[in-house]
Protein backbone atom coordinates (compact mmCIF):
# COMPACT_ATOMS: atom_id res chain seq x y z
CA UNK A 1 0.00 0.00 0.00
CA UNK A 2 1.36 3.23 -0.75
CA UNK A 3 0.53 6.58 1.27
CA UNK A 4 0.68 10.22 0.45
CA UNK A 5 3.07 12.43 2.55
CA UNK A 6 0.76 14.08 5.06
CA UNK A 7 -0.34 10.76 6.11
CA UNK A 8 3.45 9.40 6.53
CA UNK A 9 3.86 12.43 8.58
CA UNK A 10 0.02 10.94 10.80
CA UNK A 11 1.62 7.73 10.94
CA UNK A 12 5.09 8.91 12.06
CA UNK A 13 4.20 11.85 14.13
CA UNK A 14 6.62 14.23 12.90
CA UNK A 15 5.86 16.87 10.47
CA UNK A 16 5.62 16.36 6.80
CA UNK A 17 8.93 19.01 6.57
CA UNK A 18 10.70 16.02 8.47
CA UNK A 19 9.39 13.84 5.80
CA UNK A 20 10.67 15.87 2.91
CA UNK A 21 13.85 15.66 4.13
CA UNK A 22 13.64 12.17 4.48
CA UNK A 23 12.51 11.82 0.88
CA UNK A 24 16.23 13.23 -0.25
CA UNK A 25 18.12 10.75 1.10
CA UNK A 26 19.20 7.90 -1.15
CA UNK A 27 18.25 4.92 1.64
CA UNK A 28 14.87 6.22 1.15
CA UNK A 29 14.64 7.27 -2.81
CA UNK A 30 13.92 3.51 -4.16
CA UNK A 31 10.47 3.34 -2.32
CA UNK A 32 9.56 6.86 -3.78
CA UNK A 33 6.35 6.75 -6.04
CA UNK A 34 5.66 9.89 -8.11
CA UNK A 35 2.23 10.40 -9.56
CA UNK A 36 0.87 12.87 -11.12
CA UNK A 37 4.04 14.83 -9.64
CA UNK A 38 2.49 14.18 -6.37
CA UNK A 39 4.87 11.72 -3.57
CA UNK A 40 3.57 8.38 -2.27
CA UNK A 41 5.91 6.54 -0.44
CA UNK A 42 5.06 2.63 0.21
CA UNK A 43 5.06 0.56 3.17
CA UNK A 44 8.76 -0.04 3.47
CA UNK A 45 9.52 3.16 3.26
CA UNK A 46 8.01 4.49 5.89
CA UNK A 47 9.50 1.66 8.05
CA UNK A 48 12.73 2.80 7.29
CA UNK A 49 11.60 6.29 7.87
CA UNK A 50 10.62 5.31 11.56
CA UNK A 51 13.79 3.42 12.05
CA UNK A 52 15.80 6.61 11.44
CA UNK A 53 13.70 8.54 13.81
CA UNK A 54 13.89 5.44 16.23
CA UNK A 55 9.89 5.62 16.41
CA UNK A 56 8.56 2.42 17.26
CA UNK A 57 4.51 1.71 17.33
CA UNK A 58 4.87 0.37 20.71
CA UNK A 59 6.12 3.50 21.93
CA UNK A 60 3.60 5.88 19.66
CA UNK A 61 1.00 3.51 21.29
CA UNK A 62 2.67 3.60 24.70
CA UNK A 63 2.82 8.12 24.79
CA UNK A 64 -0.88 8.02 23.07
CA UNK A 65 -2.26 5.40 26.11
CA UNK A 66 -0.09 6.87 28.83
CA UNK A 67 -1.16 10.87 30.21
CA UNK A 68 1.03 13.11 31.53
CA UNK A 69 2.02 11.88 34.97
CA UNK A 70 0.66 14.93 37.16
CA UNK A 71 3.08 15.11 40.45
CA UNK A 72 1.32 13.84 43.90
CA UNK A 73 2.01 17.94 45.39
CA UNK A 74 -1.14 19.89 44.42
CA UNK A 75 1.98 22.95 44.03
CA UNK A 76 3.79 21.69 42.06
CA UNK A 77 0.94 20.24 39.31
CA UNK A 78 0.33 22.90 36.36
CA UNK A 79 -1.03 21.71 33.11
CA UNK A 80 -0.66 22.14 29.80
CA UNK A 81 -3.49 24.85 29.66
CA UNK A 82 -2.08 26.83 32.71
CA UNK A 83 1.31 26.81 31.20
CA UNK A 84 0.26 28.17 27.66
CA UNK A 85 -1.78 30.87 29.45
CA UNK A 86 1.23 31.82 31.57
CA UNK A 87 3.16 31.79 27.98
CA UNK A 88 0.32 34.02 26.49
CA UNK A 89 0.52 36.40 29.58
CA UNK A 90 3.74 36.64 29.60
CA UNK A 91 3.80 37.47 26.22
CA UNK A 92 1.40 40.33 26.74
CA UNK A 93 3.22 41.74 29.02
CA UNK A 94 6.51 41.89 26.73
CA UNK A 95 4.42 42.98 23.93
CA UNK A 96 3.36 46.01 26.48
CA UNK A 97 6.57 46.71 27.91
CA UNK A 98 8.18 46.94 24.53
CA UNK A 99 5.29 49.16 23.71
CA UNK A 100 5.91 51.31 26.12
CA UNK A 101 9.66 51.52 25.81
CA UNK A 102 9.16 52.43 22.36
CA UNK A 103 6.70 55.34 23.26
CA UNK A 104 9.61 56.32 26.18
CA UNK A 105 12.13 56.47 23.20
CA UNK A 106 10.13 58.74 21.31
CA UNK A 107 10.11 61.09 23.72
CA UNK A 108 13.51 61.42 24.60
CA UNK A 109 14.16 61.56 20.99
CA UNK A 110 12.06 64.66 21.17
CA UNK A 111 13.61 66.27 24.32
CA UNK A 112 16.63 65.60 22.64
CA UNK A 113 15.86 67.11 19.35
CA UNK A 114 14.65 70.13 21.25
CA UNK A 115 18.13 70.45 23.59
CA UNK A 116 19.85 70.03 20.09
CA UNK A 117 18.01 73.11 18.60
CA UNK A 118 18.47 74.89 21.91
CA UNK A 119 22.49 74.30 21.91
CA UNK A 120 22.37 75.48 18.27
CA UNK A 121 20.19 78.85 19.21
CA UNK A 122 22.91 79.85 22.50
CA UNK A 123 25.83 78.89 20.01
CA UNK A 124 24.26 81.64 17.58
CA UNK A 125 23.87 83.77 19.90
CA UNK A 126 27.69 84.05 21.27
CA UNK A 127 28.88 84.00 18.21
CA UNK A 128 26.81 87.65 17.87
CA UNK A 129 27.63 88.46 22.01
CA UNK A 130 31.13 89.52 21.06
CA UNK A 131 29.94 92.37 18.77
CA UNK A 132 27.12 93.61 20.82
CA UNK A 133 29.98 93.80 23.56
CA UNK A 134 31.73 95.72 21.40
CA UNK A 135 28.49 97.96 20.72
CA UNK A 136 28.18 98.23 24.47
CA UNK A 137 31.94 98.75 24.84
CA UNK A 138 31.62 101.94 22.73
CA UNK A 139 28.33 103.42 23.80
CA UNK A 140 30.35 103.65 27.37
CA UNK A 141 33.19 104.97 26.57
CA UNK A 142 30.94 107.90 24.63
CA UNK A 143 29.18 108.27 28.53
CA UNK A 144 32.54 108.81 29.55
CA UNK A 145 34.17 110.69 27.17
CA UNK A 146 31.05 113.41 27.20
CA UNK A 147 31.22 113.24 31.40
CA UNK A 148 34.83 113.66 31.37
CA UNK A 149 34.51 116.65 28.61
CA UNK A 150 31.63 117.96 31.70
CA UNK A 151 34.31 117.47 34.54
CA UNK A 152 36.64 119.58 32.31
CA UNK A 153 34.53 122.21 31.74
CA UNK A 154 33.37 123.21 35.48
CA UNK A 155 37.26 122.73 36.16
CA UNK A 156 38.03 125.83 33.68
CA UNK A 157 35.12 127.26 35.06
CA UNK A 158 36.45 126.97 38.70
CA UNK A 159 40.21 128.04 37.61
CA UNK A 160 38.65 131.35 35.65
CA UNK A 161 39.71 134.14 38.77
CA UNK A 162 36.53 134.61 40.31
CA UNK A 163 35.78 138.20 40.50
CA UNK A 164 34.83 139.58 44.01
CA UNK A 165 31.39 140.81 45.33
CA UNK A 166 32.07 144.59 45.30
CA UNK A 167 33.38 144.07 41.45
CA UNK A 168 31.02 142.65 40.34
CA UNK A 169 28.36 145.46 42.10
CA UNK A 170 30.45 147.99 40.68
CA UNK A 171 30.49 146.64 37.28
CA UNK A 172 27.47 147.02 36.83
Amino acid sequence: MIYDIGKVAEITHVSKVTIYRKLKLQEIKPFIITKNNKQFLDEKGINIIKEMLNVTTDEITELNSKDIEQPSNPEIAISITDLMSVKDTLIESLQSNSELLKKELDIKNNQIESLHKLIENNQILLKEKPQQDIRLLEEHFQDLDTKLMDIKEQMNVKDQPQEGFFKRIFKK
